[in-house]
């Protein structure tokens, strides 16, 4: 059967191709009903059964054809657009959210919003009866209500302070009122100013050349140099905060590692820097490094000795080699099972039959760890410490009981499986057969997550960052970026406001330079044991 691989947005062309599919699996079946005989002499088998077989084959081409045009681009199966569900196949949580969010049209609460009253009357000439001339009369406080949402615009003022001065009747003495301090000694422009700049860059990923369009229609003139100077500001005064951030998901017993793609834009010639994160459920850190080598892998985690989760990229499995040899110490390196999944669903391309098996195994792992968090929640109301607690005696059960049997029956189907090395799935059996140490880990650890998504969360942000605003143009920019960015995923990960949050850090710095806000200070919480 012949296959489109080029979608369109026509819905008339799209069911033309469907039409047309169906029209062909007719002729197809029609043409079996003349070899049904023969196909039950030569296999044994019923008629009935042998025209059975073939029609379920051509059905799941018919299907797959539907899902290529009409379904979602993504990894998930089962969403094939015919109606089926299987979003639990997915990687990710694993779980599904009992409290369906509200769809459709239609007013939704706004508790967050301010809210402002305003009273409507007739005019003088309105307020006469249209059937006897008479006045029309307040009828007491009955009104006819109504809501509606708008905009006030965000206004830039210039602020002139008059800070007062005092002196003594001896003349010993001049005292001066203290004023609010600018973001930059001597500047021009405020904390808030300042703040309010790196969120839109760095939180809601606006490119200052943009901000600066839109500081314009409201009046302010300024340019994206003055910008980048505010920018570069904040990020000095957050500069020990995050190294404090650092020194502590180092000291953790297992965090989370990726890097990713960011340029260094020169005017000759843009080179590949690349962003590196480490994070854990609370913290996120990042860095920006020249390189993706070895050596950079080294200097972000230095002589870290707990466990690192990482994708399947080779440096981390380099760097390990590489400080058992020289020290005969090093990191556990822990697998991504989500990164496996993805070899298989390209391998299902080629070979659906032989690689379905593997993916089938996989989401019964992801099933055990839905199942895991579900029993942790039905808990009840605790705090996250216990939440904690409760997950990993319910991961370290169910692990063992089920996950080992899995991943035992996992790499038993990789040895008795035959392929062609270069095949889809030949390249995604030895992708998970080469990582299998790493890939096991998690069964003894109920403390290391399944897979390496929480990260790749966290670099969702500077990927639309880099997509919008393309990098960085200097060292101090690359510098202020990865400080930034820290600061702005670390509040989205605890829970925080990051202006909020930024801006206490910027005050506490001003007060004492050199001064660390950590987020749970901050929020008054107890710090993380």
């Amino acid at each position: 059967m012949s296959k489109f691989h080029h979608r369109t947005s026509d819905p008339h062309v799209l069911r033309g191709i469907i039409d047309l599919q169906e029209k062909n699996i007719g002729t197809l079946m029609s043409e079996l009903g003349t070899l049904r005989a023969e196909v039950a002499r030569l296999t044994g088998e019923s008629e009935d059964d042998a025209v059975q077989q073939k029609f379920e084959e051509l059905a799941a081409q018919l299907k797959e054809l539907k899902h290529l045009h009409f379904g979602d681009s993504s990894e998930k199966l089962g969403r094939s657009g015919d109606g089926e569900d299987d979003s639990s196949d997915t990687p990710g949580d694993g779980e599904k959210d009992e409290t369906k969010p509200r769809t459709g049209h239609g007013p939704r609460d706004q508790p967050l919003l301010p809210h402002i009253t305003k009273e409507h009357e007739l005019d003088e000439a309105d307020k006469i009866c249209n059937c006897c001339g008479g006045d029309l009369l307040l009828m007491g406080k009955e009104t006819e209500d109504s809501q509606q949402i708008t905009v006030i615009n965000c206004a830039y003022t210039l602020v002139t302070h008059k800070r007062k001065k005092y002196r003594c009747a001896c003349q010993g003495i001049v005292e001066v009122a203290p004023g609010e301090a600018p973001i930059i000694r001597g500047g021009r422009y405020s904390v808030p100013f300042a703040i309010h700049v790196v969120v839109n860059k760095f939180c809601d990923h606006i490119p200052l050349t943009r901000q600066v369009r839109m500081m314009g229609r409201v009046g302010l003139k300024i340019d994206d140099t003055t910008l980048f100077d505010q920018v570069v500001a904040v990020a000095k005064y957050a500069e020990p905060t995050v190294e404090a951030l650092k020194v502590w998901i180092l000291s953790l017993s297992v965090l989370h590692a990726d890097e990713t793609r960011w340029k260094y834009l020169q005017k000759k010639k843009s080179k590949s820097w690349w962003l590196w994160a480490i994070c854990n459920a609370m913290v996120a850190v990042f860095e920006l490094k020249p390189g993706r080598g070895r050596e950079h892998a080294d200097a972000l985690l230095g002589d870290y000795r707990g466990i690192v989760i990482a994708d399947g990229y080779g440096v981390y499995d380099s760097l390990w080699k590489h400080q058992k040899k020289h020290t005969g110490d090093s990191f556990t390196l822990a697998q991504c099972w989500a990164h496996v999944r993805r070899k298989f669903i390209t391998a299902m391309k080629s070979d659906k039959k032989k690689s379905e098996p593997f993916i089938e195994i996989i989401k019964e792992l992801y099933h055990v760890e839905a199942e895991a968090k579900a029993l942790a929640k039905a808990e009840g109301q605790v705090s996250e410490a216990e939440y904690a607690a409760l997950l990993h005696t319910h991961r370290a059960r169910l692990r063992e009981d089920r996950s080992r049997d899995l991943v035992d029956r996992f790499f038993e189907l990789i040895a008795t499986t035959s392929t062609l090395p270069t095949s889809s799935l030949g390249k995604a059996i030895a992708y998970a057969n080469n990582r299998a140490a790493g890939l096991r880990v998690f069964l003894d650890r109920p403390d290391v997550e399944i897979d390496n998504n929480p990260v790749e969360r966290r670099v969702r942000g500077p990927v639309i960052g880099r997509k919008n605003f393309y990098g960085t143009a200097s060292k101090r920019g690359a510098e202020a970026t990865a400080t930034l960015y820290s600061i702005i995923e670390t509040a989205h990960l605890y829970g925080i406001d990051p202006a909020a949050w930024l801006n206490a850090i910027v005050r506490a710095a001003q007060a004492d330079p050199g001064a660390v806000l950590m987020p749970w200070d901050f929020a008054g919480r107890p710090a993380p044991a």
